[in-house]
């Protein structure tokens, strides 16, 4: 049988009974077909991929995007060297500032003399697939391509393992102290239009969490449409008397390069 097809008509079977997180159709599309379907080569390869994501998306929910979960499952099951090497460069792989020394692109210079040099080394061309396509950032050892710490928050927005933060769920599967689950954060959103609704799920968090949730509020906020005809509607006039009661409850500021919950 075509591992492809087998492959795809039993995802489609675990997305209808699974928690999945959200699913981008480029993203898909290029993850499967670079860093997924080389790996298949097998129906029981199928079989034990299939099962490995039944397991994770039980454990892991909606937390880490879908086709990104996928392609993890896959390096993890069926690379397992790979996939520790991965591990040991995890800290190299996210749109961290670079350590001294460490430099970004220079032509000429071989990756496997840069911190992905664990990883390139068991599979050159498998591992810049898994860079480009899962953890972009990383792409600065070997292209002239980069991304800066700002791409941390959009990575989490949408649960890409290449946020330092969803990596950290998807190895640890569990939360940090003080970090609220994305549902947590996208039910705030629906409830911004709600102030009875909002202050009730707020009240609920602790000041670590609200710290949490505020920040990962923020950039969605910035994209939320603004209708001139209903300005008493306007998620602003409601929520930010909501908002603004949070303050004695936000962690202190932590001086002038370490802004806490005031600024926040």
């Amino acid at each position: 049988p075509d591992v492809t097809s087998v492959f795809l008509n039993g995802l489609e079977k675990l997305v209808e009974k699974m928690p999945a997180g959200p699913l981008e159709a480029g993203a898909w599309q290029n993850i499967f077909t670079f860093v997924v379907r080389p790996m298949l080569s097998t129906p029981r390869q199928v079989r034990r991929l299939l099962a490995s994501l039944s397991m994770t998306m039980r454990l892991v929910g909606d937390e880490v995007a879908l086709a990104d979960l996928i392609g993890m499952e896959a390096i993890r099951v069926l690379r397992p060297a790979m996939f520790e090497a991965l591990i040991s460069v995890a800290d190299s792989l996210s749109a961290r500032p670079l350590a001294p020394g460490q430099g970004g692109y220079k032509p000429g210079r071989d990756p496997a003399d840069t911190p992905i040099g664990p990883l390139h080394r068991l599979d050159p061309g498998l591992a810049e697939d898994i860079c480009r396509w899962l953890f972009p950032a990383a792409r600065r050892y070997f292209e002239n391509m980069g991304f800066g710490p700002e791409w941390e928050t959009t990575w989490r927005r949408e649960r890409k393992v290449a946020s330092s933060a969803v990596l950290r769920f998807y190895l640890e599967r569990q939360f940090p102290e003080g970090v609220v689950p994305a549902d947590n954060v996208d039910e705030a959103l629906s409830r911004l239009t709600d102030r009875d609704g909002l202050r009730e799920l707020l009240n609920t968090y602790s000041p670590a969490e609200l710290m949490d949730l505020i920040e990962r509020l923020n950039p969605a906020v910035e994209d939320l449409p603004v209708d001139a005809d209903r300005l008493e509607a306007d998620p602003a006039r409601i929520a930010l008397p909501v908002l603004l009661d949070l303050v004695p409850r936000m962690p202190k500021d932590r001086g002038p390069r370490n802004l806490g919950g005031r600024m926040t």
